[in-house]
């Protein structure tokens, strides 16, 4: 469920400590040198000023060895913006490899997998640093949902993704502020705020990941299993940046009376003074916040003056079961029916109409019952080509209508000849392959 996350360390002055362990380990330095107005790249980790000669630290790259996997966690002391960045693969970190996924075999809920990623940060910073951050520093910049789709053969599995070009081509001509990329064995789209594509992840594996497997496997798989396993998959997986939380916050959280942010922004609206204005009016629409680990806004007697000038609001369970619900959405956007014949379809819009009408008798519902006909024929041509090609030929309100009705009546938009039933999107298949590795690892 979860691949990649990017944590920042905030005040590095603050944790001396960790810089200079940091700064021990073997290092992998990357820095700027500044002179005459041009900017150079060389193996120094400061910067060089050409006309006072005066020599500024920027940053210092590290990695830590992880001593159960071949894999290595990047860590990086960025003096100048005073935080230490921390970037790894949490599949790679317990497994040695992200075929496997971080979720568990007995609970894949969200609150689950949510305390799952806090005990495995927390056990990372106890083990790997001299002592831990306080948690209110660390920020999520950065957090990859992922998802392993299943199929029969690698055929199966190209074959499905071929056909997904089709629908990414439309998903980015929907947005004009967005954008696909596609080629070779992956799909990619592109936004501001997030990242999605689906790649096959068999060519992926051994591209990246097969060879150092087969030099330092410490957790002992049988590689060549692993990458004939991994050809069998689709690999989903989005890219959630600051800027995405930020969206989802605003979107999903900042109005929901139930969480924990709202517990003090009732209060905020009540109070009159210029602060609290100047918060709900300007900074809270505009601001752009980060998400820490632990937040002054869980504390439900915070100082209401101190609240409103604290950017830092928590990472917590309400906001991740919002990013899984945005990821998923995505992943479900990209798959393809089943083609249907016309009996069954029928069936489909006559079962939905009967059901239409008994909702506007009994609770007088007043949404307009389709005409069968109208609905059968648009449904049929559904099964041969994308309607999505309809939206520049007919009103596009009456597309959305109908589109929105197909929906309700269970009839894929776009359904493909490719003889591949999309498999289901749970983990059965998964933990088919992997159970006895989470029995191990956890």
């Amino acid at each position: 469920m979860i691949d990649t996350i990017v944590l920042r360390i905030h005040d590095c002055h603050k944790y001396s400590h960790v810089t200079k362990y940091i700064e021990q380990l073997e290092t992998q330095n990357y820095v700027k040198k500044f002179h005459h107005s041009e900017l150079v790249s060389l193996d120094q980790s400061s910067v060089l000023y050409g006309d006072t000669g005066n020599i500024l630290t920027m940053s210092h790259r590290s990695t830590i060895g992880v001593a159960s996997s071949h894999y290595n966690v990047v860590v990086q002391n960025n003096y100048r913006r005073n935080y230490i960045e921390i970037n790894f693969s949490i599949p790679k970190y317990v497994f040695s490899n992200n075929v496997c996924q971080f979720i568990d075999q007995h609970d894949q809920s969200t609150k689950h997998t949510f305390d799952k990623l806090l005990n495995l940060l927390q056990r990372f910073f106890v083990e790997y640093f001299p002592m831990p951050p306080d948690w209110e520093d660390v920020e999520v910049n950065r957090i990859d949902f992922c998802f392993n789709q299943f199929f029969l053969s690698k055929g199966d599995a190209l074959r499905y993704l071929d056909e997904q070009r089709n629908l990414n081509i439309h998903q980015a001509r929907s947005d004009k502020n967005k954008f696909s990329e596609y080629h070779g064995t992956s799909v990619q789209y592109v936004t501001a705020n997030y990242s999605f594509k689906i790649y096959h992840k068999g060519t992926e594996f051994k591209k990246n990941d097969y060879v150092k497997l087969l030099k330092n496997n410490p957790k002992g798989f049988d590689i060549p299993q692993l990458a004939d396993t991994a050809d069998k998959i689709l690999r989903y997986e989005l890219t959630a940046r600051k800027s995405l939380l930020n969206y989802i916050f605003k979107q999903k959280i900042k109005d929901d009376v139930n969480t924990v942010f709202n517990h003090h922004y009732d209060l905020i609206g009540q109070q009159r003074n210029r602060l609290c204005r100047e918060f709900v009016q300007d900074i809270l629409p505009n601001k752009t916040f980060s998400f820490h680990l632990t937040s002054l806004w869980e504390d439900r007697f915070a100082p209401i003056n101190k609240l409103v000038t604290d950017y830092a609001l928590p990472f917590n369970e309400e906001l991740f079961t919002a990013l899984h619900t945005f990821f998923w959405e995505r992943v479900e956007r990209y798959q393809l029916g089943v083609k249907m014949g016309i009996k069954e379809i029928h069936d489909k819009i006559k079962d939905h109409k009967e059901d239409a009408i008994f909702k506007k008798k009994v609770f007088g519902d007043k949404q307009k019952v389709s005409q069968t006909g109208q609905l059968l024929m648009l449904a049929t041509l559904s099964q041969y080509v994308d309607i999505s090609d309809l939206k520049d030929v007919i009103p596009k309100a009456t597309y959305y209508r109908y589109r929105k009705k197909l929906e309700d009546i269970g009839i894929p938009r776009f359904s493909p000849d490719i003889a591949v039933a999309p498999p289901p999107l749970d983990y059965t298949s998964y933990f088919f392959y992997f159970s006895a590795h989470h029995t191990t690892f956890g």
